[in-house]
């Protein structure tokens, strides 16, 4: 065992030998660093990158994402002058070589074409930390040479995509530019946020405070959503200050995508409460980000969760889902996210999220093959339910002679869905135990549920039902009449054999 003191000098040393100083310019020392020549070929592209990267005199630092990011990003390839240069911040960024705790998370810097580059530390463990520039997380825990001192220039690798060009105005400038030139030469825009701008509108404190705000106190998160989420909510009056304030994180806390997941967990934050002039965090109503593999497309799904805010004493539980839709768009005063859903309120029924969610089309045809027998219970006056909807890939995994037999056989059909829909009660996951158990609709069967106890602070949820068992990867959708979870399996239907379909019934074992 080691005692702190050679604990500190071990790290000491790890922190002076991964940091290289060069006795030559940038432009040269990558020539040599295999796994820099994507970023030296871009930016041998462009002069003024070039220029920047061979002066030594260049008191600047410069975010170099690796080989790898090109190689899974192919995009990243052909991006231009401009956002090439949103890589390199104008000053030295000395601080992240220090391996110390900083007084705040974080760090504000401008970028040699006037954008905007935010850096955030995270404490894994005491004394161990990741970094992240924007969206690029730096290497300082993949590769053993992640930083390069040349001369008044750094150079850190970052190991993840950067994110967008930054715009070059605040969030409320960013919803309100009607120039679509500025828009040309950026891989984003925002002519999908004309309703927001009209909701700002007719608050135009939370607008000019909020969003427009670049105070030392008013870089947050931002998140907008898009025309076609406002007309999801079918009473606009539900939308006020309250609700707007929802879709912005608290003081000082600038997270792209990567940072906040930046360990795999779930980290909930707080949003932001404004009243009487005095801005202020908002526990009661949290944001989290989630992200859920898409087994079509291999690639992750991103959503933003937040609590539900009800008002008038009136109590709804679960969450609010929205899909990022446009992530990591840097701004003078934070970073913008653009979402498919207005959070913190419920509007839709069960009926009505299942329909709209592009991967429940093969659920939905698998209803319409039995009518409204079941569907009714997901109606706004089939009462109260949680309903287990299965992904398409739930129904993918089905062996094709049980796929038949399902669409010819309408009884075992509706018995078959009627297994994933539990009546009378909302079900979320913070009442799941491994001893939980529920009767389904018909009051015959019961669900049973496992809860994993790893990682803590990502914990998966099961449910068995007819000796089948299913994750839980979506979970405490609210909905006006219930609570959706979205499993990967449909319960009820032999995946397996005998003996793994006894194994999963707890009172079978």
């Amino acid at each position: 065992m080691h005692s702190s003191k050679e604990l500190h000098y071990l790290f000491t040393c790890t922190v002076v030998c991964i940091i290289r100083t060069a006795v030559a310019d940038l432009w040269t020392e990558t020539e040599r660093i295999s796994d820099l020549q994507q970023w030296r070929s871009l930016c041998g592209r462009y002069a003024v990158a070039e220029a920047y990267m061979r002066d030594t005199n260049a008191r600047i630092t410069v975010f170099a994402p690796v080989d790898d990011v090109f190689t899974y990003n192919p995009e990243m390839r052909a991006i231009d002058q401009k956002e090439t240069l949103s890589h390199i911040a104008d000053t030295q960024v000395s601080e992240i070589s220090k391996g110390e705790r900083w007084p705040h998370q974080l760090l504000i810097r401008s970028t040699v074409n006037s954008g905007y580059i935010y850096i955030t530390q995270f404490e894994n463990n005491p004394r161990n930390f990741s970094y992240f520039a924007n969206n690029g997380m730096l290497c300082n825990h993949a590769s053993n040479q992640w930083a390069f001192v040349s001369g008044e220039q750094y150079l850190y690798k970052i190991c993840t995509p950067f994110g967008h060009r930054p715009y070059p105005g605040t969030a409320l400038s960013f919803i309100r530019d009607e120039d679509r030139h500025i828009f040309i030469e950026r891989r984003y825009t925002n002519h999908m946020l004309t309703e927001m701008r009209d909701v700002l509108d007719r608050a135009p404190d939370i607008g000019l405070v909020m969003f427009g705000s670049s105070a030392w106190n008013g870089f947050h998160t931002f998140f907008l959503p898009t025309n076609e989420a406002f007309s999801k909510v079918i009473d606009r009056n539900r939308i006020d200050r309250e609700v707007l304030l929802a879709h912005i994180t608290g003081v000082n806390r600038v997270l792209f995508t990567y940072p906040w997941l930046y360990d795999g967990g779930m980290h909930y934050y707080p949003s932001l409460r404004f009243s009487a002039n005095l801005i202020e965090d908002n526990y009661k109503l949290r944001l989290v980000m989630r992200n859920i593999t898409n087994h079509r497309t291999g690639r992750w799904d991103l959503f933003v969760v937040s609590e539900v805010y009800e008002r008038y004493s009136q109590f709804k539980r679960g969450s609010v889902w929205a899909k990022i839709l446009i992530p990591n768009i840097p701004v003078q005063n934070g970073v913008v996210h653009i979402i498919d859903n207005v959070l913190g309120i419920v509007s839709n029924t069960i009926d009505q999220l299942i329909t709209s969610n592009e991967r429940c089309t093969t659920l939905m045809r698998y209803l319409s093959v039995i009518g409204q027998i079941v569907r009714n219970y997901f109606s706004a006056t089939g009462g109260l339910v949680t309903f287990f909807a299965p992904y398409n890939e739930a129904f993918e995994r089905i062996p094709e002679y049980i796929e038949r037999r399902l669409l010819r056989d309408r009884i075992w059909l509706e018995e078959i869905l009627k297994l994933h829909i539990v009546s009378a009660k909302e079900l979320t996951s913070d009442e799941i135990t491994n001893s939980t158990a529920v009767y389904t609709v018909d009051n015959r069967r019961q669900l049973y549920f496992v809860r994993g106890e790893w990682p803590t602070n990502n914990i998966t949820y099961y449910v068995i039902g007819g000796g089948t068992r299913a994750a839980i990867l979506q979970d405490n959708v609210a909905a006006t009449n219930g609570i959706v979870h979205y499993i990967d399996r449909v319960l009820g239907v032999p995946y397996q054999s005998l003996y793994e379909m006894v194994k999963n019934e707890p009172h079978l074992r």
